[in-house]
């Protein structure tokens, strides 16, 4: 028979040895001092990439005398970095959950590379579950919302985004890409909520100069209480998506009032099929830049249908407002636009919400600050971004949707998103909280003898 000591270098297993045992031991958990009883192992699978490692730590059962009881007690002698039932310790669990919490690996998929990688079985609920016993460590913590603070800009964008009911509010600095603050909200989002969230911020040391929110009625009012100096800029890509929705009824509204049965060489139909071909073709209008192919199709139905000709120069003159290179030039352009009598016949809707914004001193706000800050505190879209990242968390990272799930996928999210973004070279810490996992004693090595039984390797 081989004893451990022989096979410590075999080619299939590693087995290391940790003696913890002493003869007598302070335990702080009933405040007394108890006596070696009996000798136990304790035996924990650590992850390893090239081969299947096992850990032996021999531990000790010790006894007391109870007064209360007026008998003899037992407690055994818990082993530090070694979580419970699992047999895995620390490194293991890290090691295992770390693909999905840092490179956004999905949960089933992590289980699958931890088990070909480093040898561990385990399931996807496995992964779940140490998901939330992974902390990050304090020093990186404080590293990273140090960095946060010193390095904002000072441009904020604020949404929000929705799992299930529950509305998620995400506040970001829209120039450096990190995630300032978040918060969770027991059904929809309302102005009190928004309103402490925000002066959170604030107190927080957070110098908000300019802050980019969508049309939403909640964002406008709260924001300027809070922050009594600060810039609004409306969303220049949400305004003109919400324009184009009303260019497009201006197009159904043409469409519909063709009477004529045929159309100049090249558009060789008429009736409800020519109104289908138009609808096909509606997107085209509103579209910025067109190939060449493009070019010539729309020349053929503008030719045939000049009001298609007018609808296509007013939508480029409205986007034209957001190309200029200054606040004057922009300021003309929407004059011009919103003055001209064809468009506020047919387009009212469009003037008025301009009007509104302009008025409001939220239209071109962005071109008060550098120019090559422009295309990014302009728009919501890095916060869109987030919002994404957060949707697909949703799908692939967590199937039971809980409070407490929720939550720890958007602690980590803030953390790993703001420590990519900053570019920091220190690495972030995890360590294992307390599991408060029963430990799972093995009197024996009838745990190991049937592991090493499969290697053909005998245990004294």
């Amino acid at each position: 028979m081989s004893k451990i000591n022989d096979i410590k270098n075999n080619n299939n297993i590693i087995v290391c040895e940790k003696d913890l045992i002493v003869p007598k031991k302070y335990f702080p958990e009933i405040g007394a001092e108890a006596i070696l009883h009996k000798k136990k192992i304790r035996i924990v699978q650590n992850a390893n990439i090239d081969k299947v490692q096992y850990t032996i730590y021999y531990i000790g059962q010790y006894k007391y005398f109870d007064k209360n009881s007026n008998k003899y007690k037992y407690v055994t002698d818990k082993i530090e970095g070694v979580t419970g039932k699992r047999r895995y310790d620390d490194n293991t669990i890290i090691r295992a959950v770390k693909p999905v919490i840092k490179n956004e690996m999905t949960i089933s998929y992590a289980s699958k590379y931890a088990r070909k990688n480093y040898n561990l079985k385990s399931v996807p609920s496995t992964i779940w579950n140490w998901v939330g016993v992974v902390e990050i460590d304090d020093e990186s913590k404080k590293e990273i919302e140090k960095e946060t603070k010193e390095k904002f800009s000072g441009h904020m964008g604020i949404d929000e985004v929705y799992d299930k009911k529950d509305g998620i509010i995400f506040a970001t600095d829209l120039v450096k890409n990190t995630i300032i603050s978040t918060k969770i909200c027991d059904g929809k989002p309302t102005n009190e909520i928004i309103e402490n969230e925000l002066k959170k911020i604030k107190n927080e040391g957070f110098d908000v100069i300019s802050c980019t929110k969508d049309a939403s009625s909640l964002y406008i009012n709260t924001i300027k209480q809070i922050f009594s100096n600060i810039l609004l800029q409306t969303c220049i890509f949400h305004l003109i998506k919400n324009a184009i929705k009303h260019f497009l009824d201006w197009h159904r509204i043409i469409r519909n009032q063709i009477k004529i049965k045929l159309l100049p060489r090249g558009l060789k139909c008429s009736g409800n099929k020519l109104r289908q071909f138009l609808f096909r073709k509606r997107n085209l209008f509103l579209k910025r830049d067109l190939n060449k192919e493009e070019k010539v199709e729309i020349n053929k139905i503008m030719d045939g249908l000049s009001e298609f000709k007018i609808l296509r120069n007013k939508y480029l003159k409205f986007l034209n407002i957001f190309d200029s290179d200054n606040i004057n030039e922009a300021e003309k352009r929407y004059w011009l636009f919103i003055s001209d009598p064809i468009v506020n016949e047919k387009l009212p809707e469009v003037v008025e919400m301009l009007k509104k914004y302009y008025e409001n001193k939220e239209l071109f706000t962005y071109m008060l600050f550098d120019k090559s800050l422009w295309t990014k505190i302009r728009t919501t879209n890095q916060v869109e971004r987030t919002n994404r990242k957060f949707r697909k968390k949703q799908k692939t990272h967590y199937r039971i949707r809980n409070k407490i799930r929720r939550e720890r996928l958007i602690y980590f999210m803030y953390y790993f998103h703001n420590h990519n973004a900053l570019k920091l070279t220190s690495e972030i810490k995890l360590i294992v909280v307390n599991s408060n996992i029963i430990l799972i004693i093995f009197s024996n090595c009838e745990f190991l003898s049937k592991i090493l039984a499969k290697k053909q390797i005998k245990l004294l």
